[in-house]
């Protein structure tokens, strides 16, 4: 059996710092930014982004040891026209040391070989001053690295060599970095696996099935093969990222900051001035808040387990494939079908069309919906043996397996991003079964805030009944709009977001004063309210908005956010 940690060349990895600091310099956040907009700061250091599911992009430049080197950077950054540039420090204790082959060292500057480069498989990079180190594949160990260096090196890269890397400040390698436009880094493998017909990868005890038949059938026990071609993907960062939260800024009085600092000063964590503005004070007493209150305690980690109950390791480990490489082996330790689902669809984008995948993936299958009764029969053979040549057909598979009745296992975020196509179809696919439970993550990047995750929490808790589709849909068109935003919000705008803004929390003072349970749940759902409005100010003040409108803004997202479950206090 394939050892499935050889997949960890899927995950995230990280270049081990040279120094015990590390700073980069944010130039600020694009819509649909492209390579060549940024042609004319590539002499300060390696351009590189993050790329959010609303297509926005944290653009950085270099990589720094020294403070003072970075401040340079963004001081040279406002001058050229970036005003919103800041210097930001990257944690080095959240990364982790993985073994990984660097190829080269090169100018940033200067023209690089990026096809050449390819050649040696997925590239990621690090950022170190005017230059780029560049590297392929983690490995799962020291030693499996050190075997596959002489393939490396017979490859033209005879100066390269094994260490290890922190994957806090490591980045993929993608067009937006190359300037190429074609797709270089392909998820799966770049030389096809050889073709092998179902007959050569069914064991002799297997039922041997062709693999030329059609996706409509009847169930007659054969394999099926998706009649769409083979498409190779575009693979998007698979490390580690920078916390996608922005930095608050310190010198801003604003409303959002002021109403932080008293509800904190009443819970006696604060006993700074009540200015508005949010400094290393406030910080630290929101801190400390979550610390001392018992109440927010408990939807804080509501919020980090799941309402649900089932954001457990395994959901997690799912959740983080592509970023935590730890999760390979969560995935590895588990025998349930969801796990091996997994396991089947990292198998395939690494070696393509496999035996081992075939086996991991039907016995899911059959695990899941095998022995069960159905009112409503699923949409495919349970009881077929399938052989997987294309993407297509194991995510739809996939999907299946999410959807089975009592499933509670949702479907990641980056499944969409990796594979749009292929994702949406099975998705479709999957919720339009009657007896399945589907379920697909919040995929914009304002779910993984803290904050925003427990306010979220707590607004369900004070929900009355359950609101109209139609409502909620409209929120999330709503929130959908304002993350992609470029207009300023009107005068009507403004007054609209402020009187919802008044009326809900007139409403909620009302019922917080008439049960003390009540008034504990608006206490903690105040701290986290206000502490979101905070970061979604400076979310629209890094998009280029000026902090009036940001403010607007912000409220206009929390709205979106939350107003359906609080319609009732409003």
């Amino acid at each position: 059996m394939k050892k499935i940690q050889l997949l960890l060349a899927f995950c995230g990895f990280s270049i081990l710092a040279w120094g015990q600091q590390y700073f980069t310099v944010q130039a600020g956040m694009f819509l649909n930014a492209k390579s060549e907009d940024f042609d004319g700061v590539r002499d300060l250091g390696f351009v590189y982004a993050e790329v959010s599911n609303d297509n926005v992009y944290r653009v950085f430049v270099g990589g720094y040891e020294k403070l003072a080197e970075a401040d340079k950077v963004t001081a040279t950054l406002r001058q050229r026209g970036y005003g919103n540039a800041q210097t930001m420090e990257i944690r080095l204790s959240e990364g982790r040391n993985l073994p990984v082959i660097q190829l080269a060292t090169r100018d940033a500057g200067k023209v690089i070989e990026w096809e050449e480069m390819e050649k040696a498989g997925a590239l990621y990079g690090v950022a170190v001053g005017d230059d780029v180190k560049i590297s392929t594949a983690p490995y799962a160990d020291i030693n499996a690295a050190k075997r596959d260096l002489s393939r490396i090196q017979q490859l033209g890269f005879k100066d390269a060599f094994v260490k290890n890397v922190n994957s806090a400040i490591l980045f993929v390698i993608t067009p937006f970095e190359t300037g190429i436009k074609k797709g270089l880094f392909p998820l799966v493998l770049d030389k096809q696996p050889p073709k092998r017909t179902a007959q050569q990868q069914q064991q002799p005890s297997q039922r041997v099935t062709p693999v030329d038949v059609p996706r409509t059938y009847e169930e007659t026990g054969l394999a099926v093969k998706s009649p769409y071609p083979q498409q190779t993907q575009q693979a998007k960062s698979a490390v580690v990222q920078k916390k996608s939260q922005p930095a608050i800024r310190a010198n801003i009085k604003r409303r959002s900051a002021l109403e932080l600092q008293k509800i904190l000063n009443a819970e006696g964590v604060y006993t700074g001035s009540v200015d508005g503005l949010y400094g290393a004070g406030t910080a630290k007493a929101y801190e400390a808040v979550k610390l001392s209150n018992r109440e927010l305690r408990k939807y804080l980690l509501l919020a980090q387990h799941g309402e649900t109950g089932v954001n457990d390791r395994l959901q997690q480990a799912i959740d983080n494939l592509v970023t935590d490489p730890s999760a390979v082996l969560v995935l590895e330790s588990s025998s349930t079908p969801i796990a091996k689902a997994y396991r089947a669809y990292m198998l395939f984008t690494q070696l393509g069309a496999d035996n081992e995948v075939n086996r991991l993936m039907n016995a899911a299958l059959k695990e899941t919906y095998g022995n069960r009764p159905f009112k409503t029969q699923p949409p495919f053979d349970y009881r077929s043996t399938y052989a997987y040549q294309d993407l297509d057909q194991l995510i739809l598979h996939l999907y299946y397996v999410h959807s089975s009745p009592g499933m509670t296992y949702s479907a990641p975020c980056w499944m969409n991003d990796r594979h749009p196509r292929e994702a949406g179809k099975a998705a479709t696919a999957a919720a339009a079964f009657p007896a399945g439970e589907f379920q697909l993550k919040a995929c914009d990047p304002l779910s993984q805030w803290e904050e925003i995750q427990t306010m979220l929490v707590i607004a369900a808790d004070m929900q009355s009944g359950n609101k109209a589709e139609a409502a909620k849909t409209a929120a999330a068109a709503q929130r959908s709009r304002l993350l992609t935003t470029t207009y300023s919000p009107s005068k009507d705008e403004q007054r609209q977001a402020e009187s919802w803004n008044q009326q809900v929390w007139d409403g909620l003072n009302i019922w917080s004063a008439k049960d003390p349970m009540h008034q504990q749940m608006v206490t903690a759902f105040k701290v986290m309210y206000f502490q979101s409005q905070v970061r979604l100010e400076d979310y629209f003040i890094d998009r280029g908005f000026e902090a009036e409108e940001a403010k607007t803004l912000a409220i206009q997202m929390l709205q979106a956010l939350v107003g359906v479950q609080l319609a009732r206090f409003a």
